[in-house]
């Protein structure tokens, strides 16, 4: 699978010169607050540390209070991306909105 536009969106503000050319979505899932998509990555992908997660905050329209993503590494070559709503349920076309 490929990303959607408001995971690439996401990767770009968490991930320092992501290339999405050389990602594939493996998994993505609902979650009652947004989703979560496991990423695998290409060779030109920044790694995380093992230890961290980096979190990227923003407002959308669709979520009265605003939302995060966060980001973490997998394994050597896989992140889960999770988004969550602030404030109650995950909009059902909000996947592909940016």
């Amino acid at each position: 699978m490929q990303l959607e536009s408001l995971e690439l969106k996401a990767l770009q503000n968490l991930l320092e010169s992501f290339e999405h050319q050389s990602s594939e979505v493996i998994d993505r899932q609902p979650t009652p607050a947004g989703f979560f998509t496991i990423i695998r990555l290409g060779e030109s992908v920044p790694r995380l540390s093992q230890k961290s997660e980096r979190i990227w905050k923003f407002k959308h329209p669709q979520l009265c209070g605003g939302g995060f993503f966060v980001c973490w590494q997998v394994s050597d070559v896989e992140l889960c991306l999770e988004a969550v709503s602030n404030n109650g349920r995950w909009p059902a076309d909000m996947l592909t909105a940016v």
